[in-house]
């Protein structure tokens, strides 16, 4: 006959990972190895902070975790899986890293040299590639005209004259990572003299200040001149031409327009002139 006995099977050893280490960091990934301790074909990788909390599974190691933010402190434990899951072991002992940071931009001076452009120039940082924001005094970080550059000066243009603009600048250290903004700074572009391209030529605008119309007399053009009204940002509100034979004459009405300062600018073959009118 047949005797019967019972026997268990022992588990399946699975043993922690030792060592683990973050090797490597970048604004955005951290690179990670351990040391195994057993027959596991796969890890288990936990990173997270207060804002983070993400599992990855790695088939090898070293292995680079991604999708970080820059200049933050996380924490990170590996545990081993063996038997293609069928046994899972402790999690290592909890480390913390620290993504790498992108830089602020320092030493940001901005001269005006003329009344429609300024230089901007800033101390170099660790990387080649920048932002400019731009606009009018007071704009808020990032709401301005952003340009991307790759010194460390830039030259605006298109600028207003008589007017007061902010400019901040920031590292961007790969696509899509940028430090922090620079603190404003400010410069005012200096009055457009008017510029008279043939003797005796004379501009005469009146009433102004004025809220309701405004009459440009011009003296001593001949052929077509073009009269536009610019706002304080640079942009053409309003536009027309005048026919001139000696003198000439142009109304407008400019009651539709916001208070405040604008130019107008007369221009042709024979003359280029700027002067202030204020509508209140």
């Amino acid at each position: 006959d047949w005797a019967v006995g019972n026997f268990i099977t022992d588990s399946l050893p699975c043993f922690d990972p030792s060592g683990l280490e973050a090797t490597a960091t970048t604004f955005t990934t951290a690179t990670l190895d351990w040391e195994a301790n057993g027959i596991e074909n796969q890890w288990s990788i936990h990173v997270w902070n207060n804002t983070f909390n993400q599992e990855y599974t790695a088939d090898a190691h070293p292995f680079t975790v991604t999708g970080l933010d820059q200049t933050l402190t996380y924490n990170a434990a590996v545990k081993a899986i063996c038997g293609n899951g069928a046994a899972e072991s402790e999690y290592s002992d909890t480390i913390q890293f620290t993504t790498a940071t992108c830089e602020q931009v320092t030493g940001v001076t901005a001269t005006a040299t003329n009344s429609t452009t300024a230089t901007v120039n800033w101390t170099a940082a660790s990387t080649t590639s920048y932002q400019i924001d731009h606009g009018p005094r007071g704009h808020g970080q990032g709401s301005g005209t952003i340009v991307n550059v790759d010194a460390n000066n830039y030259t605006i243009t298109g600028l207003s004259p008589e007017t007061a603009y902010s400019v901040y600048v920031r590292a961007v250290c790969e696509p899509g990572v940028y430090g922090l903004w620079s603190t404003a700074v400010e410069f005012t572009t200096p009055s457009e003299e008017g510029i008279d391209l043939a003797d005796g030529i004379g501009l005469n605008i009146y009433p102004n200040p004025t809220s309701s119309t405004t009459t440009i007399a011009l003296s001593g053009v001949n052929g077509t001149v073009s009269v536009s009204i610019v706002d304080m940002n640079g942009r053409v509100v309003m536009s027309d031409s005048m026919s001139c034979e000696g003198d000439c004459v142009k109304t407008m009405e400019v009651s539709g327009l916001a208070q405040g300062a604008y130019f107008v600018r007369i221009s042709g073959e024979n003359v280029n002139m700027v002067k202030k009118l204020v509508v209140k």
